[in-house]
């Protein structure tokens, strides 16, 4: 039980640090606008150009900000890499890059900043994750997590750790009601 419990959590640890799981799609929504006439700003559709159309366009937090240096860059990652998921590890994907989106319209939409942009993301992390399905995913799925990404964003800072922590907890505490 002690090393199902620590390679669960190890698994857990590593896929919560993905800061944004991106969405392939058969047919790229509009930059400016999706069905409906809704802006991406007010109505994400996963795709990767919200982070530099709805976030970086207004802010301008540069190459290392939030929006870019975390937001677009691992959503062009996970696309590049969504192919390598199982059926269950693409929905988790693409279900976690929604669930990011969303919850930063309030900030497309607006009247913040780049700090308050970074804070609002990393405090959804862990719930988009555990909520999109992470606890229910396959080693193999786990393993293409951990071969997306970048050893120094999965371990560094405060914001990391805390929401390693978060997805960690979560996934145990699941999987010892399941034993």
């Amino acid at each position: 039980m002690k090393f199902f419990t620590a390679v669960t959590t190890f698994f857990a640890l590593a896929a919560s640090s993905v800061i944004a799981a991106p969405t392939a799609q058969a047919t790229k929504p509009s930059l400016e606008h999706t069905g409906g006439g809704s802006s991406i700003c007010s109505a994400p559709t996963g795709s990767c150009n919200f982070y530099s159309i709805c976030l970086e366009g207004q802010y301008q937090c540069g190459s290392s900000g939030y929006p870019l240096g975390y937001g677009k860059k691992y959503c062009d990652k996970f696309s590049a890499n969504r192919s390598n998921f199982s059926s269950k590890g693409k929905t988790w994907v693409d279900k976690t890059m929604l669930c990011l989106q969303k919850k930063l319209v309030s900030h497309a939409k607006g009247g913040s900043t780049c700090t308050k942009i970074k804070n609002a993301a990393f405090a959804s992390h862990s719930t988009c994750y555990v909520q999109s399905g992470l606890c229910d995913l396959s080693v193999a799925d786990f393993k293409q997590i951990l071969s997306t990404v970048d050893l120094a964003d999965m371990f560094g800072g405060k914001a990391n750790l805390i929401e390693v922590i978060q997805s960690a907890a979560s996934c145990a505490s699941k999987f010892l009601v399941l034993l």
